[in-house]
């Protein structure tokens, strides 16, 4: 096991929590831009087009906006039921993108303290994902709750 001190060195995990609708995009290139300033290479695993898909067939994009997200949605709720793991199987998702996509030695899979990276998930829905993801990094998760307003 890795100390908490290299883990933070190394690999910052940001779960964005949002509601359809938010703009998101904006608090990422944010994000994206004062972590490089610090120093962190930036990656982006979007629950949407690199996990669900991964769990079940995601329907052909739809012609508008509405029909695509929803789709989403759905694909996201099948997940979720048949895999039988429950809520926080997208988290479980998420982890495996971020393990996959890990810079890796010949020795280890673990985060390499030299290469500070964070990863920003886009979004979290549910409440289990974010307890499942405390889980995986315990002392390298936080998460960002992005609100807008219904007229928004």
């Amino acid at each position: 096991m890795i100390a908490a001190t290299n883990e933070l060195d190394s690999e910052l995990i940001i779960g964005l929590v949002s509601a359809v609708g938010a703009e998101n995009q904006q608090v990422i290139d944010v994000l994206r831009s004062r972590l490089s300033e610090a120093g962190y290479r930036v990656d982006l695993v979007k629950v949407s087009s690199d996990v669900i898909p991964l769990l079940v067939d995601v329907p052909d994009a739809a012609a508008n906006k509405y029909e695509r997200i929803s789709s989403l949605m759905k694909a996201g709720n099948q997940a979720r039921s048949i895999v039988g793991a429950g809520n926080e199987v997208l988290a479980n998702g998420v982890a495996s993108v971020i393990f996959s996509n890990r810079a890796k030695d010949e020795q280890t899979s673990l985060p390499l303290p030299q290469a500070k990276t964070a990863i920003i998930i886009d979004s979290l829905k549910r409440p289990e994902e974010l307890a499942q993801l405390r889980l995986i990094y315990p002392s390298g998760f936080v998460s960002i709750g992005i609100h807008a307003d219904e007229k928004r």
